[in-house]
């Protein structure tokens, strides 16, 4: 499947179940988008694996074992999304272990908190912290284009104090 985004590979795909040809498509069109792009990519991803495991809990189990040779991280993604949605919670956060250092963005904050909930479901109380702050800290941030018009106002005001009035005009 030769799909330029993944959620439009998601969307031909359909809904779960999948045949074997169908979670064929799905293991070649994750390992074929290796970047985690897109939140609602994510989301869709995370909705159908809990579709999956509920449907056929087998099944979605030995998506997620076909999974694990696949080291793209939306393959990542949707293994510990499969797993969590079995209830196999440990497993679940190892499988985001690597996904915690690669994401950026508001992605990784979506990692970090799926790490946090899959942590404590598996009853890890003392490793919640970090991932919990971790996407705490990147949701608290300000976003980078907020800054500078702000910063320009406060120059423009000092230059203008400083040196009587503003560039170009007459003093």
């Amino acid at each position: 499947m030769n799909i330029a985004s993944l959620e439009l590979g998601l969307l031909l795909l359909g809904d779960p179940p999948y045949s074997d040809a169908q979670a064929a498509e799905l293991v070649d069109l994750v390992t074929a988008h290796a970047a985690l792009n897109s939140i609602a990519g994510l989301t869709r991803l995370e909705h159908q694996a809990a579709a999956m495991a509920s449907g056929d809990p087998a099944a979605a189990l030995e998506l997620a074992a076909r999974l694990e040779s696949v080291h793209s991280d939306t393959g990542c993604w949707l293994r510990a999304a499969l797993l969590e949605a079995s209830g196999r919670f440990a497993e679940a956060a190892g499988a985001m272990r690597f996904l915690r250092e690669k994401a950026a963005g508001e992605e990784r904050a979506m990692v970090m908190l799926a790490s946090a909930r899959n942590l404590f479901a598996a009853g890890h109380y003392d490793r919640v912290w970090y991932p919990l702050a971790e996407a705490c800290n990147r949701a608290h941030r300000r976003a980078p284009c907020a800054m500078p018009p702000v910063c320009w106002r406060k120059r423009a005001k000092r230059r203008n104090r400083l040196f009587g009035g503003a560039p170009g005009s007459p003093s």
